[in-house]
């Protein structure tokens, strides 16, 4: 498991440079992971009708790109809140429109290798 956020570091440095246009560095992105969190924490948030999960954002300040990764207290009406297991998911904030949130099925060995391969060919023929 990913408990210091180093995926989620990798995943957020790629939407931040490919959407936002931004060239992050992992070094540039602020990450905490969730080995300080504590059973009291949890239970805490559970009496709030909260939910603890590693969240990560990236964000246009000043006209820079920036992210971070971090434990986030998300209520529990907000549908990262129920991602779970291997799901992966993404919220997007438009200017335009509402929220969007896209749940679905991590890759997995197999699928990530796919991922990785068509990338190197694209990069290649680039």
């Amino acid at each position: 498991a990913d408990v210091e956020g180093w995926d989620a570091v990798a995943k957020i440095m790629i939407l931040g440079n490919v959407v936002l246009g931004g060239s992050l560095k992992s070094k540039d992105v602020e990450r905490t992971g969730i080995t300080n969190i504590t059973m009291e924490d949890v239970e805490k948030a559970k009496s709030e009708g909260k939910r603890i999960k590693l969240i990560a954002e990236a964000y246009m300040e000043n006209n820079v790109v920036k992210a971070k990764v971090a434990p986030t207290w998300l209520p529990l009406s907000d549908p990262l809140a129920s991602v779970n297991g291997t799901l992966n998911a993404i919220t997007v904030m438009t200017d335009g429109l509402e929220e969007v949130t896209v749940i679905g099925g991590g890759a997995g060995g197999l699928g990530t290798a796919h991922g990785l391969l068509s990338d190197i060919i694209a990069i290649h023929r680039h």
